[in-house]
């Protein structure tokens, strides 16, 4: 079970892309372990209502001023905790094996430079070597990587600042460059550590929803109606977060007898939810390409989970949208569009699914 605090303000420092006001009505998650999620409650600007019902947590990356507010729903905030540490590990290996040929580099250098300067091909070997390193670091966005790029890019040559082959200089360079990517290994080691916590935290809420699905699925079955009104009622920031925040308004009920429509129609949305939740997952998988060219009936694939029995009209209009854009995406997949208008319109779909027509606190009506 999630744990909240008390209603307070959020203040997202300096120019926020994900916020216009600038701040947020929150509560703290206690028992998350980074201690850094809240859970969106309420907004001081209306351009900001749907992101009611996603947690919120600030990012620090190497660079301090480009710290920046990223939200999650309860689905997404698994993916990107995940996509984060395969991302940063990726990293990682990459800048081992940057560290590890530079070395090897260097010792070439130094100790068969008599060899080196006599061969054209092993000094066009080794200058393409550290042109190919230098490329691969600058175009980077961190602060260590750039440095060691632009140290790596002036021994390219492989001769010092009077234009004579210096082995010593440039092996100085390099291990130069290599105390750079040292450093950005130690910092990637921080950030694969925050990423890992993330996605601890995000199998908590998963954990917690798939637990508290089954558990509502039994009270909805043989609870009092009494007992169901209260417990949906001290539930209620839980079943705030998103996606299942938007069948909040479906399972209030004042009324002090529940009819068993009424019990299947709360069942029903949420567990709605909960698929409508598992399809956007899917929908990021499709935007592998390598998938879609192994698997080119994916968006068929993707139809068929959704393919079912809506709770009311507003999830049945939701549901149609979202076959029409699948249709338009498998026609793009077997038309052979290239792959970056092919995520732009899965990222579409993602949006409205996430986000819906309307204000969260008012949708489905």
């Amino acid at each position: 079970m999630l744990e909240f605090g008390t209603t307070e303000i959020y203040y997202l420092g300096g120019a926020s892309r994900i916020s216009k006001a600038g701040k947020y009505w929150v509560r703290k998650v206690l028992n998350d372990p980074t201690q850094k999620h809240f859970l969106i409650v309420g907004v001081f600007d209306q351009r900001d209502a749907h992101r009611i019902g996603e947690f919120i947590a600030v990012v620090r990356p190497e660079n301090p001023k480009k710290t920046y507010f990223q939200s999650w729903d309860s689905f997404s905030l698994a993916r990107a905790g995940k996509e984060s540490t395969i991302s940063i590990q990726a990293q990682r290996e990459t800048l081992e094996s940057l560290v590890l040929g530079n070395g090897t580099t260097v010792q070439s250098l130094t100790k068969n430079w008599s060899s080196v300067r006599n061969s054209p091909i092993a000094i066009e070997y080794f200058s393409q070597l550290m042109r190919s390193y230098s490329a691969k670091l600058v175009s980077s966005q961190t602060i260590s990587r750039v440095a060691a790029g632009d140290k790596l890019s002036r021994v390219v040559e492989l001769k010092d600042s009077t234009g004579k082959y210096n082995p010593g200089a440039i092996s100085a360079q390099i291990t130069s460059a290599n105390s750079d990517l040292s450093q950005q290994l130690s910092f990637d080691a921080l950030s694969l550590g925050s990423a890992q916590n993330r996605s601890g935290f995000a199998k908590i809420v998963v954990e917690t929803f798939k637990k508290e699905l089954i558990w509502l699925d039994r009270l909805l079955r043989f609870g009092k109606n009494s007992t169901v009104q209260a417990q949906l009622s001290r539930r209620a920031v839980l079943y705030g977060c998103k996606p299942f925040g938007y069948g909040m308004p479906n399972a209030i009920y004042t009324a002090e007898n529940l009819s068993l429509k009424d019990r299947d129609n709360i069942r029903s949305v949420f567990f709605t939810e909960n698929l409508l939740g598992e399809f956007s997952s899917s929908l990021s998988v499709a935007k592998n390409e390598q998938l879609r060219k192994l698997q080119p009936s994916i968006a068929k694939d993707l139809a068929a989970i959704i393919d079912v029995t809506p709770p009311n009209q507003a999830y049945s209009d939701l549901l149609d949208l979202l076959r029409t854009d699948l249709e338009e995406l498998s026609c793009m997949i077997d038309s052979g569009f290239e792959n970056k208008l092919v995520v732009k319109k899965i990222m579409v779909i993602k949006k409205q699914l996430r986000n819906r027509a309307a204000n969260p606190q008012g949708w489905p009506s």
